[in-house]
């Protein structure tokens, strides 16, 4: 299985990133457990996250990093995490590139 590598649009015409974890950097899960409970169960750590972004996405390449061993161990399903970052993404609006590595130590 390997790693997750997202691209949303984003065109590498420029070398300035704006570079985010993803689990409670800017996002929390809404149940308010530390693992969420399924691919529905997150919002924004602040309310302002999504703005932030946008307006940094005017200058800056925007990509999200994540660690997410779970699924690599059977814990996460694949698929649905995957429907998780494309929900975010849509309620971000912006190019944005996301990566995710599913085993541990490897990034």
């Amino acid at each position: 299985m390997n790693n997750i590598f997202l691209n949303y649009g984003v065109i590498f015409n420029r070398n300035n990133f704006a570079i985010f974890d993803l689990d409670w950097c800017l996002i929390k899960t809404k149940s308010g457990r530390i693992f969420p409970n399924d691919y529905d169960d997150w919002d924004f750590l602040f309310e302002n996250i999504p703005d932030k972004l946008r307006e940094l996405s005017k200058n800056k390449i925007i990509m999200i990093l994540s660690n997410q061993m779970g699924i690599s161990e059977g814990k996460v399903d694949r698929e649905k995490f995957i429907k998780k970052i494309n929900n975010i993404q849509k309620k971000l609006n912006i190019p944005m590139i996301f990566c995710a590595s599913i085993y541990d130590d490897n990034y």
